[in-house]
């Protein structure tokens, strides 16, 4: 009897071993993949970049409206750590909603598509500021085939409709587009992404919408 009790109980500690591993490497997957949506879509990074030019900012316009101390908040939800975290949340859902492709979503990602696009993503974004065309020969210096092919995988295969849409990439580069209908698509796509992310961080930190609109 007792030789039996102890089977089982070795039996039921190597299932809830298994289970913590299991959900170990879950948590891993899930955290790469919120690596490789920030890095294609790298908001956080933009955030920063205007945070490091006005103190005050994204609340600039009303700073009288705010308590510091919801203006750190704000900052710090908007910030690469906060955006990550953000994010995150939405790669959780995306895992639940996708448990079938989400292996195959994150080796597309992994394979180059995230890295290239957030390059172009970049690019774009210091054009906008500078006012000058972006460099495309040292913009894309480096890259692969295999890394242009997994982008034009992930933004025109149909298999990827939802990971394009949990991405934030949408079907702004559709190929049925021009290459200005992209860039028009890309900037609304980048604006609303934007909006939406600064909206979430003033629900965060308790800030009403008469404080910035």
């Amino acid at each position: 009897m007792r030789a039996r009790a102890g089977w089982l109980i070795c039996i039921l500690c190597a299932g809830f071993s298994g289970a913590a591993m299991a959900d170990e490497v879950k948590q891993e997957a899930i955290d790469e993949m919120t690596d490789a949506a920030v890095q294609l879509f790298p908001m956080g990074r933009v955030f920063e970049m205007f945070a490091t030019e006005d103190p005050l900012w994204p609340l600039q316009e009303k700073p009288d409206a705010i308590t510091a101390e919801q203006l750190s908040c704000v900052r710090e939800e908007l910030s690469q750590p906060g955006y990550w975290r953000a994010k995150r949340e939405e790669v959780v859902e995306y895992a639940e909603a996708h448990p079938d492709r989400f292996d195959d979503d994150l080796r597309l990602l992994r394979s180059g598509s995230a890295e290239l696009l957030g390059k172009l993503v970049m690019g774009g974004v210091m054009s906008a500021q500078s006012g000058e065309p972006v460099d495309e020969s040292e913009l894309l210096a480096g890259v692969s085939n295999d890394q242009v092919l997994s982008m034009m995988t992930l933004v025109g295969d149909p298999d990827y409709a939802d990971l394009r849409r949990m991405t934030g990439l949408g079907e702004s580069m559709s190929p049925d587009q021009s290459k200005a209908q992209i860039e028009k698509s890309g900037y609304q796509k980048g604006f609303s992404l934007a909006a939406r992310q600064m909206i979430k961080a003033m629900r965060s930190c308790d800030v009403p919408p008469s404080a910035y609109l």
